[in-house]
């Protein structure tokens, strides 16, 4: 099954770059926990999509031009994906670009949904970007 959960985990990149959320949000369990890195300007502990799309999807759109996911490297074990990549784009009002290395956990239900998503990354990269 972590083949298939890695072709959902780089469907939703995929998705989310194209702006189509509602494929997104199809991966989704509904009551998905969503965890952004502690330090980040995004940092919390979101629960269900609409969450995840008001503190983080549609602030990154606000705050960053020609925000990108760069997913490069999958890694999976029974219910468990994880994601390297980077982080690129350009601070709306600094105009400091930021490249910032992730490491994405995604953790799947017994159907197929994504059930919890951690985030780590070093936010003082993007803190660099914003100041």
């Amino acid at each position: 099954m972590t083949n298939t959960y890695q072709e959902i985990v780089k469907m939703t990149y995929a998705a989310t770059s194209r702006g189509d959320f509602a494929a997104f949000q199809a991966a989704l369990a509904p009551d998905v926990e969503w965890i952004e890195a502690a330090g980040s300007p995004y940092a919390g502990i979101y629960t269900g999509f609409s969450e995840i799309f008001k503190h983080v999807h549609e602030r990154l759109a606000h705050d960053w031009q020609n925000f990108k996911v760069l997913d490069r490297l999958y890694v999976g074990h029974a219910q468990f994906v994880m994601v390297y990549g980077q982080y690129q784009a350009v601070h709306a009002i600094t105009g400091k670009a930021l490249a910032a290395d992730f490491v994405h956990i995604y953790e799947f239900n017994s159907v197929d949904k994504i059930q919890k998503f951690t985030q780590v990354m070093d936010t003082k990269m993007m803190w660099n970007a914003m100041s």
